[in-house]
């Protein structure tokens, strides 16, 4: 019995292995928005948080040599992007931290990925999509839809519900 479990050990370290060399090298292309580019953008209406934070915005090299480096691979990988509010959450670091707790549990994380336990990943994707389009926040709509789109949602899905959702509204509800 006790050779099961040391090769059942064993297939696990290097499925694990396999899954942090695929993730790394999924990844390393990844081009990111630069800071620079970003603290001299022009036109930025000054009543605007991203206004007063937009001086303060830390490089994406400093987040990976503060350790995330993992955890924005795992971002990238689920989005797609990289999303720029990283750049600005590391400006406070418990904010920063708290973002990346809260929304991996949230989407019930890996669970919704492994469909252990939840229901389909594109129907909570794609409530995920409608409920940002609701607050009417283009930032988060964009990486819900994408979010949405990487598991499975078809682009025609996502529109018929933004166009229901306007409909809706437009009647007060």
């Amino acid at each position: 019995m006790m050779p099961l479990v040391w090769l059942f050990a064993a297939a696990v370290v290097i499925a694990l292995a396999l899954l942090a060399l695929w993730l790394h090298t999924a990844t390393s292309q990844t081009q990111h928005v630069d800071p620079a580019d970003l603290k001299k953008l022009q036109g930025v209406p000054q009543d605007t948080l991203f206004a007063i934070l937009q001086p303060h915005i830390v490089p994406m090299e400093t987040l990976r040599a503060r350790g995330y480096g993992s955890v924005l691979e795992i971002v990238q990988l689920l989005l797609g992007v990289v999303p720029t509010c990283d750049m600005l959450l590391e400006i406070w670091p418990p904010a920063f931290h708290a973002y990346n707790v809260i929304v991996p549990n949230f989407l019930n994380l890996p669970a919704l990925l492994l469909g252990v336990g939840t229901r389909p990943s594109s129907l909570i994707t794609l409530a995920m999509y409608v409920s940002s389009r609701a607050a009417e926040c283009a930032y988060c709509s964009a990486h819900c839809c994408t979010f949405a789109m990487r598991r499975g949602v078809a682009p025609k899905a996502s529109s018929s519900a933004g166009r229901q959702f306007r409909r809706d509204r437009s009647v007060g509800c």
